[in-house]
C-alpha cells in the first residue's frame, strides 16, 4: 500500500456496493454505494493496532465531486465525518472524532494528535482536513 500512497500497512475487510452509477462518455452523472473495513488494523513501529469497522455511505453529488459519510460501527474510535472527494482531485475531511481512553492512551494520541487536530475536550478531536 505503500505505492498507493498510504505510508503503513493496512489490514481488514473491505466491501463495496454500488447500487447505481451513470457514465455518459467519460463524464460520471449519477453513483450511489457502500463501503465498509471491517477488522480494520494499521501496523506502525512494527505492531498491529485494532482499529474496530468503519462504514459509509456515498454519492455523487451532481457538482463534481463524490460525498461519503462516514461513521464507525464498532472499536475504539467513534467517528462521524463527511468525506468530500473532487473528481478533479483531493480530499476534503469534515467531521468529529471520539477516542476510548484506553485507546487514546495505546497508541499516544495526546502527545501526537493535537498537533494535527483541534481538540476541543479530552478525547475529542475536530476533523477538519483538506489533503
Amino acid at each position: 500500500l505503500v505505492q498507493a500512497g498510504i505510508p503503513v500497512p493496512l489490514d481488514g475487510q473491505l466491501a463495496a456496493t454500488i447500487s447505481s452509477m451513470v457514465l455518459r462518455g467519460e463524464q460520471l452523472h449519477d453513483l450511489q454505494g457502500r463501503l465498509s473495513w471491517t477488522n480494520a488494523r494499521v501496523q506502525a513501529e512494527g505492531s498491529w493496532t485494532s482499529l474496530g469497522s468503519y462504514a459509509s455511505e456515498f454519492n455523487y453529488d451532481g457538482q463534481g465531486a463524490i460525498v461519503a459519510q462516514v461513521f464507525d460501527l464498532d472499536g475504539p474510535v467513534d467517528l462521524d465525518a463527511t468525506v468530500t472527494l473532487p473528481l478533479t482531485g483531493g480530499i476534503d475531511i469534515q467531521g468529529q472524532m471520539v477516542l476510548t481512553p484506553a485507546f487514546s492512551a495505546d497508541i499516544q494520541a495526546e502527545e501526537w494528535l493535537p498537533l494535527l487536530l483541534e481538540s476541543p475536550e479530552r478525547y475529542r478531536y475536530r476533523l477538519d482536513l483538506q489533503l
